[in-house]
């Protein structure tokens, strides 16, 4: 979740780790998303036409349970709306004995999304099911977006009067998207008029596309706030503080179950990252040892990031897609650039409502503070010290990232 902190990997004496337990159904998908990460990953074709025994996985839920205080329920890997029935498995377990919030993504056209939704419908857990459609435009979405728009309808309306489900768009952006992005995003918005969550793609944006993808985010925020909608929004009332997550720590919060019984730290992680064999066990005994190891030394341009959206997705597996994809071994300053003017875009949108506002961001120990001047920030702290202002609309504008 966007400027959430996360969660101490070590748990404090006499008390069990909270993890996040993610249940992988099977791997393989139909979908056609050009920018699948696992369809190109060395992890997937080894395990691709498995399916999760019911008989099998109950007994290693528990003893998960058991060992951890699980916090939630995450159903991935490919569209899990093909597979009714161990839906409907897993929540009559959730509802027998973990009680604990359901997350899941689809993409809307299975066949059997219906009875998904029955089910979901029917289990008293609360479920966040992030619906993924880019928009109208979009490289992704351009040839289906008829059927996908339609299959959202159908959604919302049969899941309107259940209180405990949140139905929420999702959407990616490619560097081709940038083209586009503003009519993309107002059909998104068209859909459905609340805030949605966005992410640009690790892959190469070029310089036209980077400053294409700041103009247009920034003019279809000032229309979105004219329609009274703002993707990030400050709180009513006293000081605001944000805390980051801090590098490569998402993936260390879960404990993952593989189609074939074994368990791994992060499903995200194996089937995207040609991740080794041995990362997977076959008992949860040796599990924790993955959870205290850094997978990646932490770069030093994060220090200084003030993606308050999770714009940019740290992860271990989104790191391997990026380096297959472009050939480069970490985001290069103008991928992190454009981040961060788009998070000061997002901001700046925000402090709107609350003039004089100052937003605290902080990552660990790194603090910048902001605060809303004209069209621009000004920041201080590690972004901007002295006190530096900053126009995000601006590509010339000074604004450091290492």
């Amino acid at each position: 979740m966007p400027g959430i902190a996360s969660l101490p990997v070590a748990a404090p004496v006499g008390q069990r780790p909270r993890r996040v337990l993610k249940v992988v159904f099977g791997l393989d998908c139909p979908g056609s998303c050009p920018y699948c990460a696992l369809k190109k990953s060395g992890g997937f074709p080894r395990a691709r036409r498995t399916r999760l025994d019911p008989s099998m996985a109950e007994p290693k839920i528990r003893q998960a349970a058991e060992k951890y205080e699980i916090s939630g329920l995450e159903v991935g890997a490919g569209e899990t709306f093909d597979q009714p029935e161990l839906w409907e498995w897993l929540l009559a377990l959730n509802g027998r004995g973990l009680n604990v919030p359901v997350m899941a993504f689809t993409g809307g056209l299975s066949k059997q999304t219906p009875r998904v939704l029955d089910a979901i419908a029917a289990s008293p857990a609360p479920v966040l099911l992030l619906f993924s459609y880019d928009g109208r435009r979009s490289e992704r979405n351009e040839g289906n977006w008829r059927e996908v728009e339609a299959a959202f309808r159908t959604a919302k309306a049969r899941l309107s009067g259940v209180p405990h489900v949140t139905l929420k768009l999702t959407a990616c952006v490619t560097p081709r998207d940038t083209r586009h992005l503003g009519e993309s995003f107002r059909s998104l918005l068209d859909l459905d008029p609340v805030p949605f969550a966005f992410r640009p793609l690790k892959r190469s944006f070029n310089e036209e596309e980077r400053e294409e993808f700041v103009r247009q985010l920034a003019s279809f925020l000032d229309e979105a706030a004219d329609r009274g909608v703002r993707l990030l929004r400050a709180p009513e009332s006293g000081g605001w503080h944000v805390g980051l997550k801090r590098d490569w720590t998402c993936h260390r919060l879960g404990v993952s179950l593989l189609p074939d019984g074994r368990f791994t730290d992060c499903y995200v992680t194996w089937y995207c990252s040609d991740f080794p064999t041995w990362r997977t066990l076959p008992s949860l005994e040796g599990l924790d040892r993955f959870f205290t190891e850094a997978e990646a030394p932490a770069p030093a341009s994060c220090s200084r990031c003030l993606d308050v959206f999770d714009l940019c997705n740290l992860c271990p597996a989104g790191l391997a897609d990026f380096r297959r994809s472009t050939g480069e071994s970490f985001y290069d300053g103008g991928f992190c650039r454009m981040v961060n003017r788009a998070s000061l875009l997002l901001l700046g949108k925000a402090l709107e409502e609350r003039p004089g506002l100052e937003v605290v961001v902080r990552r660990g120990a790194v603090e910048t503070r902001l605060r809303l001047e004209g069209r621009g920030l000004v920041l201080s702290g590690p972004n901007g010290n002295p006190p530096l202002f900053v126009d995000p609309r601006d590509g010339h504008t000074m604004l450091p990232v290492a």
